[in-house]
């Protein structure tokens, strides 16, 4: 993550509040960037775990139904 640097705090001082405005948009930038960054990370994260469920419950519905034929077939 790179800092603010003396540059951007000398416009940020002559500018006033375009200064700021530009601050605030810098920064507004960063954190966007980075809440996107997270958020797709936990989305990412999340679908991984509910595929993992569906696999499992996928494997229990085979058995069941191979159990199911095995004991209509002993009938």
């Amino acid at each position: 993550m790179q800092m603010i640097t003396l540059d951007l705090i000398q416009v940020i001082v002559q500018g006033g509040a375009v200064g700021l405005l530009l601050a605030f948009g810098y920064l507004g930038y960063r954190f966007a960037n980075r809440l996107l960054t997270v958020g797709a990370a936990l989305i990412t994260n999340h679908l991984s775990h509910l595929e993992t469920a569906l696999l499992s419950v996928e494997k229990a519905l085979v058995r069941l139904d191979e159990t199911v034929d095995r004991l209509a077939r002993k009938k």
